[in-house]
């Protein structure tokens, strides 16, 4: 039986808010909602896209992609703290995912680090994919 897309991101939000990297956190509950630059940093967990693949007669692979995403505030070292971050978001979501009994890895890190604010604000995405079979 393979997990709803509610449920994978309500697994994930648990387990990122529960690490100690993220302890001073806003967590977003939806996607699309904008932080303000008072509660950063902040994040968010979504689930864009999935795709079903028939498996047999009577079974479909489902490949549901899971994007974390990170924002924080910061000087001259924002990519650093951002690397940190995509590192502590792998640490925390991985061992949960796997644990469901689901196939998911790391798929990609994207950065965005906007060069014409005045304070620097950076954004990282942090793009799961989670295999199941249904």
């Amino acid at each position: 039986m393979s997990l709803s897309r509610s449920a994978l991101r309500a697994a994930v939000r648990t387990a990122v808010s529960g690490a100690a990297a993220f302890s001073d956190f806003t967590i977003v509950p939806g996607w699309g909602r904008q932080l303000s630059p008072d509660a950063l940093p902040g994040l968010c967990v979504f689930t864009p896209r999935e795709m079903k693949q028939r498996n047999g007669t009577h079974s479909y692979q489902r490949q549901t992609d899971l994007i974390v995403l990170v924002k924080r505030a910061g000087g001259d070292d924002l990519e650093d703290l951002l690397d940190l971050d995509a590192e502590a978001v792998e640490d925390a979501v991985l061992p949960v995912l796997l644990g469901l009994g689901s196939d998911a890895e790391a798929m990609s890190i994207d950065t965005e680090i906007p060069g014409n604010a005045e304070e620097r604000v950076g954004t990282i995405s942090i793009t799961f994919r989670i295999t199941q079979l249904s």
